[in-house]
């Protein structure tokens, strides 16, 4: 599966999943459920309102972030089948770039510890971060300003 097809996999299946996982969360559930519906009352509110503008200021924004996002998870997870949480996933320790993705690159500590808040991600990671092999340790940045690390980046994961 390519990137392409992981992105919409993701993307369509992410929200239904995150309530079915919740199932096992009692106490997150309701919060999850009620989050969701706020959200969404909020948003038909304002697109009966102002409709170019909701979409323009909330909807497309919403939209782009949450693709962003698991198209970025698909360079955190390809090439890796593993249930073990130390080998099942690559991390970016670069800080400009967990500032901008709210710490999603450090991978592991996030899988270790799901519901974790994002900010405390960090500390888990400088916790666990001597069990992880150095091969999913990534300290470059991997955009194009960093076409070197991009290039290796992406050259790992040409298969899921």
């Amino acid at each position: 599966m390519g990137p392409f097809e992981y992105t919409l996999t993701i993307a369509i299946t992410g929200y239904p999943r995150a309530f079915q996982v919740s199932q096992s969360h009692p106490k997150f559930r309701g919060d999850l459920f009620r989050m969701g519906v706020i959200n969404l009352i909020l948003l038909i509110v304002m697109l009966y309102a102002k409709p170019l503008s909701a979409c323009l200021v909330f909807v497309l924004p919403m939209l782009l972030i949450y693709l962003g996002t698991c198209w970025n998870t698909y360079y955190h997870h390809s090439g890796l089948d593993t249930d073990d949480h130390l080998h099942a996933s690559h991390n970016i320790v670069h800080p400009f770039y967990n500032v901008l993705s709210g710490n999603l690159g450090l991978h592991t500590a996030h899988h270790m510890k799901q519901g974790l808040h994002w900010s405390k991600l960090p500390e888990l990671h400088r916790e666990i971060e001597k069990d992880i092999p150095p091969e999913l340790i990534h300290r470059e940045f991997p955009v194009i300003g960093s076409l070197r690390a991009w290039k290796a980046f992406v050259g790992i994961h040409e298969n899921v």
